[in-house]
């Protein structure tokens, strides 16, 4: 066996370079700084020398820049890994250069074991965790995906935070469909509560209900929507692709108002009972008006002005003549009626679908527009938990010259009680 001799100058650095063989293997390992390598294949056979460990300023120059055949890479972090090719201690970093030459991108195990890629969380040791965005693809899953939940659940597959939604976008890429469960532990599905996930046995739920539709000389209101008042002109709406339309008109003048409200059966809605309604509806006129659909605790008209709910318990979607955007519209009985801007505009024959709700937890009413999904509950300044309300919707003409029109497809309504 032919041996390369290491000859140590008095200071570092540490100069190997080809002399005469040894006799015998060297014995041990040496601390150094610097390997400078001198047209060497390999420094000793692989039983002679294990290992060499380097001091935090080491600069190792192999030929070429190249380490061949090595075994182990050990890092002299006070607890490296004890197994593995690359060995490392906890919070130590590898890290790449970007294409552009203009930051680094680094992966690292930190104090909590989960892997830090650049910062961001993606990966604990017991599974998918992710707390920031990232794109995945093909991704083959053996355990399980965890969003931060708090509570095990050792049968699932993915693990949502209470209040989290899975969300898919629709085929028109204008809307997206929901599904979780909320607060009150319901599934829900774009905002409507699908079912308690305490009941185990399956069953129908019988609601009360109610639903006005257009008979054969005027509407008719039946289960919860009955005992119709209406005000203005009734006539047949156009027939298009949603079926045939109920169209009420005002009169020409300042004021005048059209529509349908329970009148004496103002009673039936309340926000203990869960109440719901949904609407389809289309405006005819585009300027000068005003119009109101929703719950109000009296059975008169709304105010024929930009103040549906003045000193009246409500809570509605409105159009009012200072903004183009539907206004939410609510009252607890006391004072001028409190606006909030839905952010959806409104224009003339666009077909709105509308919803509102008393949230299950009986603390407010949500609102949703054109299938989207519910707002978050409104709990200020809306009628009190036990206050009778009715239903109505009110279109009224803000000038004197022109009658103003809308008209509906259908209105549904029911108690959760």
């Amino acid at each position: 066996m032919v041996y390369t001799t290491i000859l140590i100058d008095p200071d570092p650095p540490l100069t190997l370079f080809q002399t005469a063989p040894l006799t015998a293997p060297l014995a041990g390992t040496q601390l150094v700084s610097t390997l400078q390598w001198n047209n060497l294949i390999a420094i000793l056979d692989g039983t002679s020398l294990e290992k060499i460990p380097f001091g935090t300023a080491t600069d190792l120059n192999a030929v070429g820049g190249t380490l061949d055949n090595v075994g182990v890479l050990i890092s002299n972090a006070t607890n490296p890994a004890t197994t593995g090719t690359i060995r490392l201690g906890n919070a130590e970093v590898i890290s790449w250069r970007n294409a552009g030459n203009t930051a680094d991108y680094s992966l690292s195990l930190n104090v909590s074991d989960a892997f830090v890629f650049s910062g961001s969380t993606i990966l604990n040791v017991f599974g998918l965790e992710v707390q920031s965005t990232v794109t995945l693809t093909d991704v083959i899953v053996a355990g399980f995906i965890d969003f931060q939940t708090t509570v095990a659940s050792p049968n699932a597959v993915i693990k949502l935070y209470n209040g989290i939604y899975i969300s898919w976008e629709n085929n028109v890429a204008d809307g997206v469909f929901t599904f979780g469960v909320d607060g009150f532990n319901k599934l829900v599905f774009n905002g409507i509560e699908l079912a308690n996930v305490q009941t185990s046995v399956p069953r129908v739920d019988i609601k009360k209900s109610g639903i006005m539709l257009r008979g054969q000389n005027t509407v008719v209101g039946n289960g919860i929507l009955t005992s119709l008042t209406q005000t203005g002109t009734l006539a047949n709406g156009t027939r298009d692709a949603n079926g045939k339309w109920v169209r009420w008109t005002t009169g020409a003048a300042i004021d005048n108002q059209a529509g349908e409200r329970m009148g004496t059966a103002a009673d039936m809605f309340r926000r203990s009972e869960a109440c719901y309604v949904k609407a389809k509806i289309r405006l005819v006129n585009t300027t000068l008006l005003q119009f109101f659909l929703g719950f109000i605790g009296q059975s008169g008209l709304v105010s024929a002005d930009d103040e549906p709910l003045d000193g009246i318990s409500g809570f509605g979607l409105c159009i009012i003549s200072t903004s183009s955007n539907w206004q939410i519209a609510s009252n607890n009985g006391i004072g001028n009626t409190v606006f909030a801007d839905t952010g959806v505009a409104w224009a003339v024959t666009d077909v709105v679908t509308i919803e509102l709700k008393a949230d299950s937890g009986d603390t407010g009413f949500q609102w949703a527009i054109n299938g989207g999904v519910f707002s978050s509950v409104i709990t200020a300044d809306v009628p009190a938990s036990t206050t009778n309300l009715g239903y109505q919707h009110i279109i009224t003409s803000n000038e004197a010259i022109t009658a103003k029109a809308f008209e509906y497809a259908y209105v549904y309504a029911e108690n959760n009680k």
